[in-house]
């Protein structure tokens, strides 16, 4: 079975209409990084947050994992999901494509 990742790149309190437009940046990461999932054989699928951020929605998808963009980790309300399987990016990691410490995290997971 596929385990499932959620970027979330946005949180509901500062959202001004579909942000949606803006996320080229998080969604050339998800690309990259599930190239490098299949490449590696591993049983994880990554998708970008469709919810806008709304812990009550994401949770319904049943990720195993999340993954917040930097800036997140006090704007993203995660509700009762196990902060141990929150994962954060870092400011570089997005703008540069690494994935080696997320790639770590979901193999531990």
């Amino acid at each position: 079975m596929t385990k499932l990742g959620i970027l979330v790149y946005q949180s509901l309190p500062l959202l001004i209409g579909n942000a949606g437009v803006f996320n080229h940046k998080e969604r050339a990461f998800v690309q990259q990084l599930n190239r490098e999932i299949k490449a590696l054989d591993l049983d994880w699928e990554i998708r970008l947050d469709e919810a806008e951020g709304d812990i009550q929605v994401i949770e319904t998808l049943n990720p195993q994992v999340l993954i917040l963009k930097n800036g997140l980790q006090r704007q993203f309300y995660a509700g009762d999901f196990d902060k141990q399987r929150i994962y954060q990016l870092d400011a570089l990691e997005l703008a540069t494509k690494e994935t080696r410490k997320l790639m770590a995290f979901l193999k531990q997971h």
